[in-house]
């Protein structure tokens, strides 16, 4: 039989001198000490689109250069929080991925997205100049 080494607690090790500076809550709104400018986190590129609440920009996550889309919604809008509220609860290949949102000095909200490329429908059949036939309609719907 062979004997068991009693660990002591001396001997296990864990992380030290670790400092968040970005958290993600349970509602994924990202807070933290360097979140006074999200321009500190995200390098935004090129505008993807314009809508009634804000533009979308291809962004870049500047510590992991992961690509992202941001779309970037001045002032406050019910329908915003609204949107917010369904991505949150829609996990759907199809439906684009909502990563969280970060308020910039209550001027702005900052909607982090999954991209999508090429880009929306509209995108697709402006390209194709064709209309989309009935089982592409129904696989995107």
């Amino acid at each position: 039989m062979m004997a068991s080494k009693k660990v002591k607690k001396q001997d296990i090790g864990s992380p030290y001198n670790v400092v968040h500076h970005v958290h993600v809550d349970k509602a994924l709104k990202w807070s933290g000490s360097q979140i006074d400018d999200p321009n500190d986190l995200f390098q935004l590129h090129e505008l993807l689109g314009e809508g009634a609440f804000g533009k979308v920009y291809r962004a870049v996550h500047v510590q992991s250069q992961q690509i992202f889309a941001v779309k970037i919604v001045k002032g406050q809008h019910e329908d915003v929080n609204q949107e917010i509220e369904v991505l949150q609860k829609v996990h759907h290949e199809n439906v684009v991925a909502y990563y969280g949102s970060i308020n910039r000095r209550k001027e702005e909200l900052w909607l982090i997205m999954e991209l999508c490329t090429p880009g929306s429908v509209r995108d697709l059949i402006e390209t194709v100049n064709l209309p989309l036939s009935e089982a592409q309609t129904a696989y995107i719907i």
